[in-house]
Order: structure tokens, then sequence, then C-alpha cells
């Protein structure tokens, strides 16, 4: 059996058992929908044969404030997306948010234009790496200690909208 026909099998009926997952349950707290989806959605992993282990990252609301680079890495990849465009080329991020060119939702975009041209114009960016690295460690650590498969944590600390809310801009 190929090793793509075996990732297709595996999809269709994933096995759980000796599965072991880190549920990391301090990363969002605030926010009663997410409080209710991390309380509930793990222990269907657990009835199936998974294991459920508590893991915790020391200093996660320190390393979520670190300045991040997002902002500068953003304006240089999407200059440099409508550049290698012939129909986009003579556009820049900057003229689109002064346009008001985008679609409202998308607040992100506000702050990348005043994003410095490099990251090696920031101050932060210097200790950026390092912090990082050091918070791959703790990450990694977890994985080590408890054995696991994966970690389970919301990616936001928001439910997420639903479309018709977002384009109400509710």
């Amino acid at each position: 059996m190929s090793a793509d026909k075996s990732f297709v099998e595996a999809i269709k009926s994933p096995k759980l058992e000796g599965k072991r997952f880190g549920v990391l349950r301090e990363t969002f707290r605030k926010q009663k929908g997410i409080d209710d989806i991390l309380d509930s959605k793990p222990r269907r992993l657990d009835d199936q044969g998974g294991k459920l282990v508590d893991i915790s990252i020391p200093e996660l609301d320190y390393s979520m404030t670190l300045p991040s680079v997002f902002s500068t890495r953003s304006k240089g990849d999407i200059n440099t997306f409508l550049d290698s465009r012939k129909e986009f080329a003579h556009m820049k991020i900057e003229d689109i948010q002064q346009d008001d060119n985008y679609q409202e939702a998308l607040n992100l975009i506000d702050g990348i234009p005043k994003a410095l041209t490099s990251s090696l114009q920031s101050p932060h960016f210097g200790r950026r790496p390092v912090e990082q690295a050091r918070f791959h460690g703790v990450v990694a650590g977890n994985f080590a200690r408890g054995q696991l498969d994966a970690i389970i944590y919301p990616t936001c600390p928001l439910l997420a909208p639903k479309t018709k809310d977002v384009l109400e801009m509710r």
C-alpha cells in the first residue's frame, strides 16, 4: 500500500486508542464559549480511547505579549505579491489601506502599512528569535514529558463569528 493510500485510509477511520493529547487549559480562560469547548470537546477523544493530559506553559501570558513581527513581515510579503502580479504591480499595501479598498472586517490591514519596512529596523526583532526558541523548547518539553501526539488549545481568544455577522459588521 502506498504512503498516500495509508494516509487516506487513516483519516477515514482514525484510531485514537493509545494516542496522548496535551490539553492547554490556561490558554484563553477569559471567554465562556472557548471554556465550554475546551472543557467538552477533548472528552470525545478520551471516550474514543485517547488519553488526555493537562499541560502548562509557564509565562504563557508573557510570551503572548512579546512584539510580533507579523505586521513587518506581512507588509513586505503583500507588497512582494502585488509586485509579482502584472495587474497589481502599481499597488502597494499602503495604497490599499489609504484608499479603504479592502473588506472592512479585515481590521489587521490598518496596522500593516504603518509597520517598518524591514524586520531589521525593529528594536525588538533581535530579541524575538531568542524568545521564540525558548517558547519552542517549552512546548517540545511538554511533548517529550507527556509523550504527546498532539496539543489541544484554542487558536483564537474568541469564538469564530458567523459569516453573516462579519459581513454585517456585528
